[in-house]
């Protein structure tokens, strides 16, 4: 089930929705893809601030999820995070 690419979405529109509301923020996330083996693959990316401005865009990030026992006690851990086209955007 876990392995449907629209389940991943759909649990990652969840769980973006829930951090979200939790923590006020608005991130969007416009596709997850999931492994077995604990590869991540996240497409199109972005964070806006209370202003409705772009700070952070990537088109893919790709890492891998070390322990998910780790994420089970909300401790992540992750290998190496690879960025595609990114932009970051800081107003001091």
């Amino acid at each position: 089930m876990f392995s449907v690419p629209s389940v991943q979405t759909s649990l990652g529109g969840y769980t973006t929705s829930s951090i979200n509301k939790t923590y006020g923020t608005r991130i969007k996330i416009e596709k997850v893809g999931l492994q077995f083996n604990g590869d991540v693959e996240l497409k199109n990316i972005i964070i806006k601030d209370h202003y409705d401005q772009t700070l952070i865009s990537i088109a893919e990030l790709n890492t891998s999820i070390l322990s998910f026992v780790k994420l089970a006690e909300n401790k992540l851990t992750f290998g190496a995070i690879d960025l595609y086209d990114l932009f970051f955007h800081i107003k001091k």
